[in-house]
């Protein structure tokens, strides 16, 4: 008597067995089959591939029956990938087992054949009905949840609660059976987020706000990404939404109403202010910007870093207009020569804010360090966090690769074999995307770890001598509004710099090598575009000591700005410039075999 093992499985706790085991044992009582048993595996998907009942019947071979009957092809699985059923199949054949699906109880796939061409399209096509099949469902129970979301706005439709609300029983009724309901903790949390960035905090800020504080989200320290994707998030205004895309070629998305935590006006604004501080924050990777959106050119547009690249392999930096027009459009910037040296400026604005010191600045000077440090710290986080993910993937590809390179050396079906190579292809794709992410995150973490060691090396010096470029940008961004470039002659020139307190000054230079300099004009001396200083004094008209009264008058004279940068007050109001950066350039300039002026070195 031909001795049988059945297969039946069901995808949740609620539907039943019985049907398929009844069904089963009706074929193998009609043929006077000999049913030895009913492998099962109950309320797990066909997508599952690790079933553990699916993982049994694999096990088999010719000494434990003569065949493996299974109710239909969709009971042994439903996955996308076709091939990796037709390919079961024919290794449960392989090991001595004929196979009958009792969809078409009277095709038998024999025991030790190959499948031919005929019955790998037949499998193929049923297999990829099954998975269809699976996607109907799916998408059935996908748009029942639409119109679920659609006629109750709290409703509790899909396992991701947003931050703010728990899921809670409907009290009243059983649809929905959950509903949303606020969280006054991360409420509240919710609240300040907003409240800070509509105070003029950047979302770095509002992170080190959170992170100093221990405040955490759902056990999570804050990064600009989270407070990112919450200050944008729609529900807060009370607006919810839900997209269905399986199955249809447009996304159908359903927008419903409830009460806000946020009002729309202050959502408004804040996103406003966020896309601002965007606009501001320098994003170039090698050629920083520390005054993006500050340094204007004379027709109002922004500058942006430029590599005037003199020489291969050399880098000579400069402040130039933004405008791309060309010279007969009627926008072109007529200042577009206006550009100044990238390191000149730096370190100009750097040094005006060494020579000022108020608390405000100390203080500000004093919290860098460990907010950088604590900033960087959980960036580090974050990349382990990538790192442990991708490290996990790409163990699950290679293990997947190992079982597909198995399978090709254990198939003998042509048709097969051409199928499984190129999903071998595609892992082996897959897994050298992933190691380039890997090394991609492994550079980035390894200097910010270098980062914190210079900080920390830092950190027993004067802040305001140790700030980097980018975190000199920080502070430039904190307290300036606008800076402007005047040039009047090729090598001097003056800066307009504008405090956003309404502080102005004006700095005069000179390039030129041997006598550069940058010099602060005194309080309520001006300067124009022609280089006339305009400098106003008070000075004594009268006085009365036996009244103790004197009078004093405003006093006007002008000067060029030549003639000022000559005089002593030019040089007692000087800036302390630190142009080590010319000397490195020069160096540069002279292993390339070039002098200062481009020109090749004589040769001696």
């Amino acid at each position: 008597m031909i001795k049988i093992i059945g297969y039946a499985r069901v995808s949740t706790t609620k539907q039943d067995l019985s049907r398929q085991k009844l069904k089963i044992k009706e074929f193998c009582e009609n043929n006077n089959y000999e049913l030895i048993e009913i492998i099962e595996d109950f309320g797990i998907s066909g997508v599952v591939a690790d079933r553990k009942g699916y993982i049994e019947l694999q096990s088999k071979t010719y000494k434990d029956a003569d065949m493996i009957v299974i109710s239909e092809l969709s009971r042994l699985s439903r996955q996308e990938d076709v091939t990796e059923t037709v390919y079961n199949i024919q290794q449960i054949i392989n090991k001595g087992l004929s196979v009958i699906l009792l969809d078409s109880p009277s095709k038998i796939y024999e025991a030790n054949k190959l499948l031919d061409i005929t019955e790998i399209l037949i499998l193929t096509i049923k297999a990829w009905a099954a998975a269809q099949e699976r996607l109907d469902i799916k998408k059935k129970n996908q748009d029942g949840k639409q119109a679920l979301f659609q006629a109750y706005p709290y409703a509790v439709v899909d396992q991701k609660i947003p931050y703010g609300y728990k899921a809670v029983p409907n009290p009243n009724g059983k649809r929905p059976k959950y509903i949303l309901e606020e969280v006054p903790e991360e409420v509240e949390n919710i609240k300040r987020l907003f409240a800070l960035v509509n105070s003029g905090k950047t979302l770095g800020a509002v992170a080190r706000y959170f992170n100093e504080r221990n405040i955490t989200f759902r056990g999570y320290y804050s990064t600009v990404a989270i407070l990112s994707n919450y200050i944008h998030s729609d529900i807060y205004r009370g607006i919810r939404r839900r997209t269905q895309r399986l199955g249809r070629e447009e996304p159908y998305t359903i927008e419903v109403r409830i009460k806000p935590i946020i009002s729309e006006e202050d959502f408004m604004k804040a996103q406003e202010l966020i896309k601002n501080n965007y606009k501001n924050t320098p994003t170039g990777k090698v050629n920083h910007n520390p005054l993006k959106g500050i340094i204007r050119c004379r027709c109002g547009r922004a500058m942006t870093v430029k590599d005037k690249k003199p020489a291969a392999g050399i880098s000579k930096l400069t402040y130039r207009c933004s405008c791309v027009d060309r010279k007969s459009h009627p926008d072109f910037c007529k200042y577009n020569i206006d550009e100044v040296s990238y390191d000149l400026t730096n370190e100009i604005l750097y040094s005006l804010f060494k020579s000022m010191h108020t608390a405000e600045y100390i203080n500000f000077f004093r919290n860098q360090t460990d907010n950088r440090v604590t900033e960087l710290q959980e960036e580090i986080a974050g990349i382990e966090k990538r790192l442990s993910a991708l490290y996990l993937d790409k163990e699950n590809l290679s293990n997947e690769s190992q079982d597909n390179a198995n399978k090709f050396l254990l198939t003998t079906n042509p048709t097969l074999l051409n199928i499984i190579q190129e999903k071998q292809n595609q892992l082996d794709e897959k897994i050298k995307s992933i190691d380039k992410e890997i090394i991609r995150y492994k550079k980035s973490q390894s200097k910010k770890m270098a980062d914190i060691e210079r900080i920390k090396d830092n950190n027993g010096k004067e802040k305001l001598q140790n700030l980097s470029i980018e975190e000199q940008g920080e502070l430039y961004h904190k307290y300036l509004e606008r800076v402007n470039y005047i040039p009047v002659t090729t090598m001097q020139g003056y800066y307009i710099v504008q405090f956003l307190n309404g502080i102005k000054f004006y700095i005069a230079i000179t390039k030129v090598r041997s006598i550069a300099m940058a010099s602060l004009l005194l309080d309520n001396w001006t300067i124009d575009e022609k280089g006339i200083i305009t400098a106003n004094y008070d000075t004594l008209k009268s006085s009365d000591m036996k009244n103790f009264s004197i009078e004093m008058i405003r006093k006007t004279k002008t000067m060029t700005l030549q003639e000022y940068l000559k005089s002593d007050l030019a040089k007692e109001r000087a800036l302390h410039l630190d142009l080590s950066y010319r000397e490195r350039y020069l160096e540069e300039l002279h292993k390339a075999g070039l002098d200062g002026r481009l020109r090749p070195l004589k040769k001696e």
